[in-house]
């Protein structure tokens, strides 16, 4: 969904989740969700982070899509199993991360903490 659609240049989130919207794809859906949580990552890694606190990302995902929380988390978990996102420590709290074709399409940018 917004993950493929949102890759073709011009076409940012919101237009391939109206797009994947006006298809039939669920306002609650896993995909659309994992979608958002890397969207949310990927704009902040934009503005210089190199990660994000779940917390946060969780917040913000929850926020740009509309949904309940418990579908956010879901997603999360999601991501880190399939290694789109991965999960880092620091001090004990929790960040993430892009991983897997996250980080390859951001060139490596993302490769462990700075």
């Amino acid at each position: 969904m917004g993950q493929n659609l949102a890759g073709i240049h011009g076409i940012g989130f919101k237009t391939a989740d109206q797009i994947a919207q006006k298809i039939g794809i669920p306002v609650d859906s896993l995909l659309r969700a994992c979608a958002g949580l890397s969207h949310v990552l990927i704009e902040a890694i934009g503005e210089g982070h190199c990660v994000l606190p779940v917390e946060l990302l969780k917040e913000e995902a929850a926020k740009l899509l509309l949904v309940d929380d418990k579908i956010v988390t879901v997603a999360l978990e999601h991501t880190l199993a399939s290694n789109d996102l991965v999960k880092e420590t620091i001090n004990g709290q929790d960040f993430r991360r892009p991983g897997g074709n996250q980080s390859r399409r951001l060139g490596g940018r993302t490769s462990g903490v700075s």
